[in-house]
């Protein structure tokens, strides 16, 4: 077990007190090379499962629960194995818990140090199948304690032994932080800027995992991946179409491109709230009387068409654009579409958010152009700073010409990547691709739950004449049939309904009035706290508490 000890993973054993005296010291003897845990009540067994996220495997001595603890497991990990003692024939084991266990051991029936050999031969193909390509190549690259000949010049931590100034950095961070801070002199790792090894291997892994065709990782932040977009994409004098409320990066983009701004005009309600787009302006005739009436604009280059359209998503308060609706909408009237979803990387892995996300698989009956998405993976996904990815999606008919684009990709890259922050982005891709759903159930659980219990609060404190806070959000949802207050609608229905977080006009909590179907919706996740005094209709209440107090 030597290659997982020092990951420090232990077993969790379900094991019923009635068992026989014989069949517990055969346990013990078993599991004693083995860090574990013991329960002896469901209860116990569902808690300790759920907190402890670093179990090599579940081994359950039990009939009576067998099934039930079974699909408990599998639920949240389909690859962690669950190893069923018994000390009867297997054939009493029902079918459906077969298909779904690694191994039955009959610790009767044969030596320990076989049935341990068992165990460990399925503890290490668990720990190998949940490996990220470049963290897990990294990880075994560092165990190897190879002296480092090359760059960092701290060498593995070693010049911070030298001095206690540098002690105290090395006992901070730790040794394996230091050790794997390589160069990229590394060729068993691959190499970031040629594209190519494990590096290479990652990104593409991660398109897979985002939806995308290509994914590129950068380690100088999103706005360095949005003037990549843009440097890869656009050049001087071509017209360019963005969101008035973009990030400055956008900006810069504009400035080095030299590109030619003409600007979306967002929305704002009476609560100062900065709104979507409307939707008519993407269309052919919006864009081409934008184009016309520009007067800044030669004639020649009013015969253009959009370079690059650029839009914020989700907007700082959260709503998020129906992608689909954009995309039919423009019609192929634009060469590329950009959306910034800096603080947006985890859509893709929950339903509630379906179409409303830049690589939306929904998206191949739909004609569009080239398409490119943002994400600060270090924001809201497990990356460290600075590490972000970009996103690429074909167009239906005009294919990205990676060549010419990776030479921009190429511009904003440093030939010293570090390693670190390339794994840490190899790692979000790969917790989500594992469990994303399971993590962003329990995200939007507790925005709804904090969302109901605001609610809750304001309506207590009103019944004494007082103030609280309240949350932009719905006050009533359409359930059953019947307009039910939030807070009065149960969590699930709420978790698995995008209509209950779409803007409707007809259900004006929002203040936009003229909000198209199906347009945006508020993400759960994303919360507005409002300050008494100002109502949605932009009347001044009784009482007012600025929001700076």
């Amino acid at each position: 077990m030597k290659s997982i000890d020092y990951l420090n993973w232990s077993l969790l054993v379900f094991h019923e007190l009635d068992s026989t005296y014989e069949s517990s010291k055969q346990l013990d003897t078993l599991l004693e090379s083995f860090a574990t845990s013991f329960v002896d009540n469901k209860t116990d067994f569902k808690r300790v499962y759920s907190s402890n996220k670093a179990l090599i495997g579940v081994v359950l001595n039990s009939d009576e629960n067998l099934e039930e603890l079974v699909k408990f497991v599998r639920k949240t990990n389909p690859k962690i194995p669950i190893i069923v003692l018994t000390e009867k024939d297997s054939s009493t084991i029902p079918l459906q818990v077969l298909n779904s266990i690694n191994l039955v051991m009959n610790i009767f029936e044969d030596s320990i140090p076989f049935l341990t050999g068992q165990l460990e031969i399925e503890f290490e193909k668990y720990i190998k199948s949940i490996k990220p390509i470049f963290f897990g190549e990294l990880m075994d690259y560092t165990q190897k304690f190879k002296y480092p000949w090359h760059t960092p010049g701290h060498a593995g931590g070693l010049m911070f032994m030298t001095n206690p100034i540098g002690k105290m950095m090395l006992d901070f961070y730790g040794e394996n932080t230091l050790r794997a801070d390589l160069s990229i002199s590394v060729p068993e790792l691959g190499s970031l800027l040629d594209d190519e090894g494990p590096v290479k291997d990652a990104e593409n892994n991660s398109a897979r995992v985002f939806s995308a065709d290509k994914t590129y990782y950068i380690l100088n932040g999103t706005s360095s991946v949005n003037q990549v977009i843009w440097k890869g994409r656009v050049t001087k004098d071509n017209l360019a179409f963005v969101d008035r409320n973009c990030h400055k990066s956008l900006n810069y983009g504009m400035v080095i491109t030299e590109a030619i701004p003409m600007y979306m005009i967002p929305r704002r309600n009476s609560l100062g709230i900065i709104g979507p787009v409307k939707l008519n302006e993407f269309t052919k005739e919006y864009i081409d009387t934008m184009i016309a009436e520009n007067s800044k604009l030669t004639a020649e280059q009013k015969k253009q068409k959009i370079k690059m359209s650029a839009l914020t998503n989700s907007t700082y308060d959260g709503l998020c654009y129906n992608v689909n609706k954009i995309k039919e909408t423009l019609n192929n009237n634009v060469e590329n579409l950009h959306f910034d979803e800096a603080w947006y990387a985890y859509a893709k892995f929950h339903p509630i958010y379906k179409n409303h996300y830049a690589m939306t698989e929904s998206d191949n009956f739909i004609e569009h152009p080239p398409i490119f998405a943002s994400h600060s993976t270090h924001k809201l996904l497990g990356a460290f700073s600075q590490a972000s990815m970009l996103h690429v999606k074909d167009g239906t008919k005009d294919k990205v010409d990676f060549v010419v684009f990776d030479e921009a990709y190429l511009m904003y890259g440093s030939t010293s990547p570090q390693y670190s922050m390339i794994a840490s982005l190899d790692v979000s891709t790969a917790m989500m691709d594992f469990s994303g759903k399971e993590l962003m159930d329990e995200t939007i659980l507790n925005a709804i739950h904090f969302r109901k219990r605001i609610a809750q609060l304001n309506k207590e404190y009103a019944s004494f004449n007082q103030w609280f806070f309240s949350l932009w959000q719905p006050e009533k949802v359409s359930y059953n049939g019947v307009l039910t207050n939030f807070e009065d609608v149960p969590d699930k229905y709420l978790l698995e309904n995008q209509n209950c977080w779409t803007l409707d006009s007809s259900n004006n909590w929002h203040g936009f009035n003229d909000i198209e179907k199906d347009y945006v919706m508020l993400d759960p996740i994303k919360l507005t706290l409002k300050c008494p005094g100002l109502n949605i209709d932009g009347n001044y209440e009784e009482i007012g508490i600025p929001a700076s107090i």
